[in-house]
């Protein structure tokens, strides 16, 4: 095969690879970003657990637990297995801009 036409191929492949996992590799990528999807939920509903055990015990209330178990049902149900690699690493980045500029 000449090379011009496997570099369309690759090109072809990649750009197709960003929506459609084309083969095992980015099969395991998308998946990986799903699981991201899954593990950023629990963190979100521990560092509100943390936080609310942070402070007085006494001063914590069934509704507080309510609201995160709610949030944790909310964040679980808007998981999408079928989201991009390009809208996950946005999604990503701005996560990670966001918790960048609390700890500041």
């Amino acid at each position: 095969m000449p090379f011009k036409l496997k570099a369309i191929v690759w090109v072809i492949g990649g750009i197709l690879g960003i929506y459609i996992p084309t083969s095992m590799l980015s099969l395991n990528i998308h998946n990986g970003f799903y699981v991201k999807q899954m593990a950023n939920c629990g963190e979100d509903a521990s560092n509100s657990l943390a936080s609310l055990l942070s402070g007085d015990e006494m001063s914590i209330r069934g509704n507080d637990l309510d609201n995160i178990a709610k949030d944790l049902k909310s964040c679980q149900k808007n998981l999408d297995y079928n989201k991009g690699l390009v809208t996950s690493l946005r999604e990503e980045r701005a996560r990670d801009s966001k918790q960048t500029s609390s700890l500041k």
